[in-house]
């Protein structure tokens, strides 16, 4: 039950302890907003960020009247921008930053976040370039702010990452020497960095797995939801690795199908296999130590994600190439082969079989089951 003392304590707080609400911080994605072309990508960010944003300072400012506490800031975190410039080649990463800033003006934010690279991981395209570009941006621009992930606990510390960095600290305070060294105090560099970090500088909106799966696809056979379920598993694994200091997975796949977990979950854990082996953490079927040794042993020599599957011997004349599940191959209806052909069952592929120094491969999305959830990568 709220008493007159409470009342008064709390408009005492206000009054006289300063007590506020720092700030309010809205996430815009910008995925969708990368294009070839850098002026209709710039024109899309505006466009999306002045209509997304366009209420967020009257809305934010009404609820701090309305409850009498003062909200000092109103900001705004996107994606980091590097994911935009992976598909243009030839922009310039300045004139993204500056379709930022007048976007931010637009809607009277304080700040605008985002600015920014994910390159614990290492060097993605369009991450060198908007990390050279940081200190014009920064001292061409009012309000954006930027920054820059360069380790994680998980994947280690990006070396080329830190001595890029130390220059780039050091020339943004320099070219905004006149600015009390502004530049600077705009930049963030990161270890282990929050996913929708929304803290200037460091603020940026986190790409989300689903979406970044799925926009990253050649094709999608599977829904968003489902593949969320799919990334909670994910995550549940990665905690329970942490949490016991395990450095690989396995799991009794087969056990586990035939329980109804899945069926109540909605998930199965072929898609973790497959990110574990892309983030170099070894992961296999079946509780089979055997294939686990293999893999580590050829991902640690290789230095490439490993192929995994359950190799099965079809013998001549006994499966159509329906029944084989290979539509590509299909020119005749029931078709069967004349030899004995070495079928895959439940394949695990990843996305850097090529190395982990090489672009990821194409992937298409799909699902395990007939119902549509459970999913995996087809990979070429």
């Amino acid at each position: 039950m709220i008493n007159t003392s409470d009342i008064l304590e709390t408009i005492g707080m206000i009054t006289s302890e300063n007590l506020d609400v720092r700030t309010v911080t809205m996430g815009i994605s910008l995925l969708d907003c990368a294009d070839p072309d850098p002026k209709k990508a710039c024109e899309k960010i505006y466009n999306k960020i002045t209509e997304k944003a366009a209420r967020l300072v009257p809305v934010v400012e009404k609820i701090s009247t309305d409850y009498g506490i003062p909200i000092i800031n109103k900001r705004i975190s996107v994606t980091p921008i590097a994911m935009l410039l992976a598909s243009a080649p030839t922009a310039d990463p300045v004139e993204y930053a500056k379709t930022l800033d007048r976007a931010a003006k637009a809607v009277g934010v304080n700040f605008i976040g985002g600015f920014g690279a994910l390159v614990h991981k290492g060097f993605s395209a369009g991450d060198e370039r908007l990390i050279a570009s940081i200190p014009q941006a920064l001292a061409e621009t009012d309000i954006v702010c930027s920054s820059v992930n360069i380790g994680s606990t998980k994947t280690g510390i990006n070396m080329d990452a830190v001595k890029l960095m130390g220059n780039v600290v050091r020339k943004a305070a320099e070219v905004t020497a006149d600015n009390q060294c502004m530049g600077a105090a705009k930049l963030v560099v990161f270890c282990n960095a929050p996913e929708d970090n929304p803290f200037m500088a460091g603020a940026f909106h986190g790409p989300g797995e689903a979406d970044a799966l799925m926009d990253g696809a050649q094709k999608v056979e599977i829904g968003r939801d489902d593949l969320c379920q799919d990334l909670r598993y994910f995550h549940a694994v990665r905690a329970m690795m942490e949490k016991y200091d395990c450095n690989a997975f396995t799991t009794p796949c087969k056990e586990l199908c035939a329980s109804r977990l899945p069926m109540k979950y909605k998930c199965v854990p072929c898609l973790t296999h497959s990110l574990n082996k892309d983030d170099r953490i070894p992961s296999a079927c079946e509780e089979d130590m055997a294939v686990w040794m293999a893999m580590t042993m050829m991902m640690y020599l290789t230095r490439q994600s490993v192929f995994m599957g359950n190799p099965v011997l079809v013998l001549a004349g006994s499966k159509t190439l329906e029944q084989l599940g290979m539509p590509k191959l299909l020119t005749q209806p029931g078709r069967t082969f004349d030899h004995d052909v070495l079928e895959i069952h439940h394949a695990v592929p990843g996305t850097k079989m090529r190395g982990y120094d090489q672009p990821a491969q194409k992937y298409e999305l799909a699902h395990f089951t007939t119902e549509g959830w459970g999913a995996h990568y087809h990979v070429d």
